[in-house]
């Protein structure tokens, strides 16, 4: 009588097991798959999925959570397992390196790390429905010739023995890439779909800046909303091929009849309460109260979660919605914006309160309330903005914070807060609503200033606030891993201490160098594709420029410049040649050269080639950089 219950609680049950092995203690080191695992592994938790994870696994933790996996897999209707590290073929095996592995002690090929046809059959008969496993493990063969010859020979003299006759070993080994996995053969089983970063045979790369290629493709198809297994694929596959220019392209094995949704839910939840006027207002008018609540916007830039509150007038309505809404009563009394800050797999609520004489900003976890002081909170306040953004990549968003009330004069505050958690919540769990006003241990402050008309985040966390027509009066932050300083003096804004994030059991990703931060830099902005705003380019840039052979041109006229070539060729892929990167010290800045294949296209016709790109760079305390030259040409 409890089987038909068991199979109705596991129905539409989504588990995953996501490795990650970078620090390899016996071959060489990799750069990006920790970080690449740490964010899929965020981001199919937020989707709902449950997920085991392993970084830098040694070989029996690695078996230990296949084992776990497989376990949790029974009756799941989807299992997702994600590799990212080194991985080699032997005969037509594949096999997952563990981060102990050691050439010099191998004997048995089992000895390797984790077997992924081994993994895949155990699935197939787990009771799952349907299993897709995810390999960004492409990458050449990182053992000794001589070891990978005794591995096979010794394989193959077994094989011989078995089967009664000679296998040519040393023939079936390859160098490069890993085999194909074949789709399930027989009746019966889970639904597989086996998705390789690259052909059979090939090598995928790492990647120009903090994730593979592969990786970014899968992070920007689930981004949105709830997406079929089969259009992840499809759009993942798309971006490598494009952004390698063809030079790497995954490979799709799958006996699937049916397809499922990741789970969505990838935001954080954001409500807007009427309380009392919930039941007596319309439909209609309920949602132009919320409209009109949700119309204060300053903040600009790609966030977890964004939502504003206004007290007075809104902007975003028009005349007769702005009269009907005063009619109803106005905004609504509070906003919340629900979201696991510290990432501990329990949720916190940020709510703006608009009470009898003041507006309270509360943070709320588990029944404990606390008012937020921080960013001189709480004060009377007439529009209020959240954005979740992560910023000093330990995977827990930072809160962006802007508001206009009483005591901003002019254009009100911006503030940039890391949340620090509750440091009594284990004795405090009973439904406690007091409050505690001036709470400033709830958060470190890392910016805390003017907030001009708009403040932008770009693409590697520097902020430029702005005010005036036109961004006549532009103030730049950059983050330098403990707080945002101003870039005009490099001058600490606020004059503060602040904590290191706290850790926990999960690995932090390892800081990465020099190279990889230029790279990304550069993929991050100059050869990102699509439409460039003024703005975002002008920060980019030192005041004055040595720009392609003309010396000393204002940075205003590089944009203006680098803005027509963008709108001459709208359409454009530039893709870093990684092995010629070389970034050079020189005085106070950085030199820099590489090549790399690019491909536009215009009103003008398709031009391809590959060229060679020479720039000088500032670092700007932490991870970014202004440019100070650039020049080039094609080869």
């Amino acid at each position: 009588m409890t089987l038909p219950w068991e199979a109705a609680q596991a129905a539409g049950r989504q588990v995953a097991l996501v490795i990650g092995n970078a620090a390899y203690e016996n071959v060489s080191p990799l750069v990006n798959p920790k970080r690449d695992a740490a964010a899929l592994s965020d981001r199919l938790r937020d989707a709902g999925f449950d997920v085991v994870e392993a970084f830098d696994a040694d070989t029996f933790a690695m078996r230990r959570a296949a084992d776990r996996f497989v376990d949790a897999a029974k009756g799941a209707d989807l299992a997702v397992f994600y590799y990212a590290g080194h991985g080699v073929q032997l005969f037509d095996q594949n096999y997952l390196l563990a981060r102990d592995t050691d050439p010099e002690a191998l004997t048995e090929i089992q000895d390797l790390g984790l077997s992924l046809s081994d993994l895949a059959d155990r699935l197939r008969e787990s009771g799952a429905v349907r299993v897709a496993l995810l390999v960004d493990a492409c990458r050449d063969n990182p053992l000794p010739m001589d070891t990978t010859v005794r591995l096979v020979t010794g394989a193959g003299a077994s094989a011989s023995e078995d089967e009664g006759g000679a296998r040519p070993a040393v023939a079936l080994a390859t160098g490069r890439g890993l085999a194909p996995l074949a789709a399930a053969s027989g009746p019966g089983g889970a639904q597989m779909l086996t998705f390789f970063a690259a052909q059979p045979r090939e090598v995928s790369y790492d990647g120009t800046g903090s994730n593979s290629f592969l990786m970014e493709g899968l992070l920007e198809a689930l981004s949105g909303d709830r997406r079929d297994m089969a259009e992840v694929i499809r759009h993942a596959s798309a971006y490598v091929r494009t952004v390698t220019g063809g030079r790497q392209v995954p490979q799709v094995v799958s006996d699937w009849t049916g397809d499922v949704a990741l789970g969505g839910n990838v935001k954080a939840r954001v409500e807007y309460d009427l309380f009392d006027r919930e039941s007596t207002l319309s439909r209609a008018d309920r949602d132009l109260v919320r409209k009109g609540t949700a119309g204060f916007s300053k903040l600009r830039g790609d966030f977890v979660a964004q939502a504003g509150w206004n007290q007075g007038t809104p902007d975003n309505l028009s005349e007769d919605e702005r009269k009907r809404y005063r009619s109803v009563g106005g905004n609504a009394p509070s906003m919340s914006v629900h979201y696991d800050l510290d990432r501990d797999g329990r949720e916190e609520t940020l709510t703006v309160y608009n009470e009898v004489s003041s507006v309270q900003v509360v943070l709320e976890k588990e029944g404990v309330r606390r008012t937020v002081g921080s960013c001189g909170l709480p004060a009377p306040i007439d529009a209020i903005e959240f954005g979740l953004r992560d910023v000093d990549g330990d995977r827990r968003p930072e809160v962006f914070v802007t508001y206009e009330g009483e005591r901003t004069a002019g254009f009100g505050r911006l503030c940039v807060l890391r949340f620090r958690g509750f440091d009594d919540l284990a004795g405090s769990r009973r439904g406690n609503l007091g409050r505690t006003d001036g709470n400033d241990d709830l958060f470190d402050t890392l910016l805390d200033t003017d907030a001009g008309w708009s403040a932008t985040v770009a693409i590697d966390g520097t902020i430029r606030r702005c005010s005036g027509t036109g961004c006549a009066d532009a103030y730049d932050y950059r983050f330098d891993g403990r707080r945002y300083v101003s870039v005009e003096d490099a001058s600490v804004v606020p004059n503060v201490e602040v904590d290191s994030p706290t850790s926990d059991d999960r690995s932090s990703p390892e800081a990465p160098s020099v190279e990889q931060r230029v790279a990304t830099f550069v993929n991050a902005t100059l050869f990102r594709p699509g439409k460039h705003a003024g703005s975002e380019l002008r920060v980019l840039y030192g005041e004055r420029v040595d720009y392609f052979g003309k010396s000393n041109r204002s940075a205003a006229d590089v944009v203006k410049e680098k803005l027509q070539y963008f709108e001459r060729w709208p359409k454009r892929t530039f893709v870093m040649d990684e092995t010629t990167l070389t970034v050079t010290p020189d005085r106070d800045a950085l030199t820099v050269r590489f090549e790399y294949s690019y491909e536009v296209s215009g009103a003008k016709g398709t031009r391809a080639g590959r060229g060679l790109a020479t720039m000088r760079l500032r670092e700007n305390v932490g991870r970014s950089f202004v440019i100070l030259s650039e020049g080039g040409r094609t080869l």
